[in-house]
């Protein structure tokens, strides 16, 4: 019995992914309690903490369950995702004029990022047939027309680069299941007419189409601008943990989500930056050795989603800090402070871990 119960700890299942996720929690965490001390009590520490321990039931349970479930009933899955993106559209809590979250009391839920969860069960699904399918006009567009009604709703809110986010999962799955890369290259080919199509429909809002402009312009925002300052002050070593001078000036804007990176920056230097890259690079390299590894194809789109969202986040979160993309809004995984990216974020891990599990059973 006690074997039997050390071969299903996560441990024992991928102990270097569980240890690259333990390392950049820590890391997050460090990075919080300094960000947050700017004001009394270092509140988003603390509730970082609460959404923490609220995720591990959530963990276990995507640890443990028969994904093979998600396939049978992907129908009920993805009505569930519309549904939490119609309910933010029809009563959610309006934030600088986009509604984003639903108000539930003691925290608010980012639908958004729960919707793309579920939407990597769905799309495996749909992704799962058969090559020859795949390859054909019929089933490109079969996959695509699954995901633009949930990129659709998210552009509502309006949320562009999370209906960005939907899109990038979407094209990676693709590739990963072995539908034609011909077909993706005409639909991105298209994108720029139909950019500006949007943006005359009124789709598109002038502040975001700024932000585009601007970086393509070279000309960096306020936000932007802020934080590279805030790296480069860092310089080799850093000014030490929880003394960076900008950051106790208020001078990194966001400091706590989108631009926690230049906190770090900041305080550890290129050293220490380069260390922090590192480890997310080490954690990456884990979850794509899931990728590899899974035995069916089901299994493989789902671990290829999950890989996907996790890349994206951190390209993106750290290319808008040193001024490589626009900013965003995109978070940095396990890092930055947010109750409902780290639910999500230890969701995915669970059911890497899980499929990590159904590996080794193939195996044995």
């Amino acid at each position: 019995m006690t074997t039997a119960v050390r071969r299903n700890s996560p441990w024992v299942q991928d102990g270097w992914l569980l240890a690259s996720v333990a390392i950049l929690m820590v890391i997050g965490m460090l990075a919080l309690w300094s960000a947050s001390a700017i004001r009394p009590g270092h509140p988003e520490f603390k509730r970082q903490w609460i959404a923490l321990g609220a995720s591990l039931p959530f963990f276990f349970f995507f640890l443990r369950v028969d994904l093979r479930a998600f396939a049978r009933y992907r129908r009920l899955v993805y009505l569930l995702a519309v549904a939490l993106l119609v309910l933010v559209l029809v009563a959610g809590k309006a934030e600088e004029g986009a509604v984003r979250r639903i108000d539930l009391g003691p925290f608010d839920l980012q639908a958004s990022d729960v919707a793309l969860f579920l939407m990597v069960f769905t799309l495996a699904g749909v992704l799962a047939r058969s090559k020859e399918n795949l390859a054909t006009p019929y089933g490109f567009l079969t996959s695509l027309l699954h995901v633009l009604p949930l990129m659709a709703l998210v552009v509502l809110q309006p949320n562009l680069s999370g209906s960005l986010t939907f899109f990038v999962v979407w094209m990676a799955m693709s590739l990963v299941s072995g539908q034609r890369l011909r077909y993706i290259l005409v639909l991105l080919a298209l994108l720029a007419p139909l950019t500006i199509v949007a943006y005359k429909a009124g789709i598109i809002k002038p502040y975001q189409a700024k932000r585009w402009i601007d970086y393509v312009s070279g000309n960096m925002g306020f936000h932007t601008q802020r934080a590279i300052i805030s790296v480069g002050s860092g310089e080799l070593i850093g000014q030490g943990f929880g003394r960076g001078e900008l950051k106790e000036a208020r001078f990194v804007p966001v400091a706590t989500t989108d631009f926690i990176f230049a906190v770090i920056a900041e305080e550890v230097g290129f050293v220490g930056s380069a260390i922090v890259v590192g480890a997310f690079a080490f954690f990456l390299y884990r979850v794509w050795l899931v990728v590899v590894d899974s035995p069916t194809r089901f299994y493989r789109n789902i671990a290829a989603g999950i890989f996907s969202i996790f890349a994206y986040n951190t390209l993106v979160n750290l290319f808008v800090v040193v001024g490589l993309f626009p900013v965003t809004g995109v978070p940095l995984p396990f890092v930055s402070y947010g109750g409902t990216a780290m639910v999500v974020n230890m969701m995915m891990v669970g059911t890497l871990l899980n499929l990590r599990q159904r590996q080794r059973k193939e195996v044995f």
